[in-house]
């Protein structure tokens, strides 16, 4: 086992792999996932996800999102320095 400098705690699972080792793992998590869903999977994930979202905001929520977005737009504009000549 691999121990933390010599001290008495044991690493154990992910604490004792390289990083290189646990991103392998998680890489076959998403890859499973991905295969046992399909694309139809996530489009009914997302058709879900939209629906809930809506019931959620509402009309207005979608409008104050809208004038927000549009403000935020607005200033980054304003901000652009201009072109070098």
């Amino acid at each position: 086992m691999v121990t933390e400098k010599n001290s008495r705690v044991f690493l154990r699972g992910f604490a004792s792999m390289t990083k290189e080792r646990v991103l392998e793992i998680a890489r076959f998590g998403g890859t499973a996932r991905a295969q046992q869903l399909g694309r139809e999977g996530y489009v009914q994930m997302g058709r879900k996800g939209g629906f809930t979202r809506s019931a959620q905001l509402g009309h207005e929520g979608y409008v104050n999102l809208g004038k927000k977005g549009g403000r935020k737009k607005k200033e980054n504009f304003q901000n652009l320095e201009p072109p070098p000549e």
